[in-house]
């Protein structure tokens, strides 16, 4: 079955910052709410990135001990 080229959409991907040690990874949107965004590192783990409620313009993350951070 034929597939229409004109739906397929190229991936978004987003700078994620680890607050820990400043390294910035460009990172996979999965999906993107207005309150979350769910984007995959490289090495294939996912990240939940929620809304900061005293600066709405970042979203952070905290898992493995790590703090992650992005401003789409």
């Amino acid at each position: 079955m034929p597939r229409n080229l004109r739906t397929l959409k190229e991936p978004e991907y987003i700078d994620v910052l680890c607050t820990n040690n400043d390294k910035v990874v460009k990172c996979r949107v999965i999906s993107k709410k207005p309150d979350i965004i769910v984007v995959e590192l490289p090495q294939g783990l996912r990240l939940n990135l929620y809304k900061e409620k005293n600066n709405p313009s970042v979203f952070t993350c905290k898992q493995g001990g790590l703090e992650f951070q992005c401003k789409p």
